[in-house]
């Protein structure tokens, strides 16, 4: 049980790792496509082989990551890796700015999955679903947060403190969960809250503009 528990979160973290690697790169690609061509191109929600979709970024995106998992010396990735706390800061304030603006003009009310779906996103009521079945992906990402939480057993082994192991080890935890739940909350009511209309430019605007 305790390889079998450790492959399968790995599992998990490697599936979740890869769909959100791909639904990063389609909107990239997507934006470069249009702007290289000039032609404004759908963006597809679902994973299609019809049009330009998520499903093409897998292909393009394995062996990508194929080449470079391949490489042993992996030194310089650590280093970029090391970075990444900047943006992550930056990531967590953008979450929290959007929440805080989102509960200054809009109106929440608790409700179904199905009244969530009929929002009018030209109204400034929204509605908030406390259980939602579709809960799978949530699950995938639960498993990518465990599993990152074993590097803190290296971090504890190289302490300086080593008899405070235990009150470190239970702050860090409290903070992740303190991280997570603000992260949770924020990014919930904020992108909910965001009237989606107000970024788009109808072609008529943008004639009369011209």
């Amino acid at each position: 049980m305790g390889l079998i528990c450790p492959c399968v979160l790995i599992v998990g973290a490697v599936v979740v790792y890869f769909v959100v690697m791909c639904q990063c790169l389609y909107p990239i690609i997507l934006c470069i496509i249009s702007w290289c061509s000039g032609n404004t191109y759908e963006f597809q929600t679902k994973s299609t082989f019809k049009h330009f979709s998520q499903s093409y970024c897998a292909f393009i995106l394995f062996p990508i990551l194929v080449l470079l998992c391949s490489k042993k010396d992996m030194k310089i990735f650590m280093k970029a890796g090391s970075f990444g706390v900047v943006f992550l800061v930056f990531l967590l304030g953008f979450i929290i700015a959007i929440g805080i603006k989102a509960l200054g003009n809009t109106t929440y009310v608790l409700g179904t999955t199905d009244e969530s779906n009929l929002t009018d996103w030209n109204e400034t009521q929204r509605v908030l679903v406390m259980f939602n079945v579709n809960f799978s992906p949530l699950a995938g990402i639960l498993c990518t947060g465990y599993f990152l939480h074993t590097c803190s057993l290296s971090i504890l082994r190289s302490s300086a403190n080593p008899e405070k192991n235990t009150r470190d080890l239970f702050l860090g935890y409290v903070l992740v969960f303190i991280s997570y739940s603000v992260v949770g909350f924020f990014g919930y009511i904020g992108f909910l809250g965001v009237n989606y209309k107000q970024f788009y430019i109808t072609e008529s605007t943008t004639t009369a503009a011209g």
